[in-house]
Order: structure tokens, then sequence, then C-alpha cells
């Protein structure tokens, strides 16, 4: 069982994720990230990645800046991670 978080799992495709990946027996999602705490069912979600108290592959549907922590993020901890989030500069 792949564990999952996504970042921006407020968002559209961060709930078109959760739904998807709840249909799979392979994976499920343990966490997400964004803006603010709270919930998204029985999902918490953390403001930042510092306060994750799990690990698993990171998908990130945020924004360049938030593609940017959760790819620093996940090489720090040896995650892997999913950029999907767009308007990356070169330099990003």
């Amino acid at each position: 069982m792949t564990d999952i978080i996504i970042q921006g799992i407020y968002g559209r495709m961060g709930h078109a994720l959760v739904e998807k990946i709840a249909a799979r027996a392979d994976c499920h999602v343990v966490a997400g990230v964004d803006r603010e705490a709270g919930h998204v069912g029985d999902i918490p979600v953390y403001d930042s990645f510092e306060k994750l108290p799990c690990r698993g592959v990171i998908i990130d549907f945020s924004s360049p800046a938030g593609a940017v922590a959760a790819a620093r993020y996940g090489a720090e901890q040896g995650l892997a991670c999913v950029i999907c989030s767009t308007g990356l500069s070169a330099d990003d």
C-alpha cells in the first residue's frame, strides 16, 4: 500500500485526487498540506510539511512556490515527489 500526501488538497485537483485515490486498493491518502490546517473528510491537513507526522509520496498541485517547497522537502526526507503545478520558472 502506497501512502500519499497531497499538497494543494483543498483545491479542485486536490479534491479530484482524493476521489480517484479512494477508489484504488493499492494506495491511500494519509495527509494533505495546504495554506490552512484542517481536514478533508477523515484526512488530516497540515499547514506546512514540517508538521507532517507521516511519510509518503508527495503529489503537488499547488503553486510554483509550493512546488519548490515540496521538492525541497521530498529531497531532504528521501520522499518521491510528483510535481503537477504549472508556472515554474527556470530558476525554480
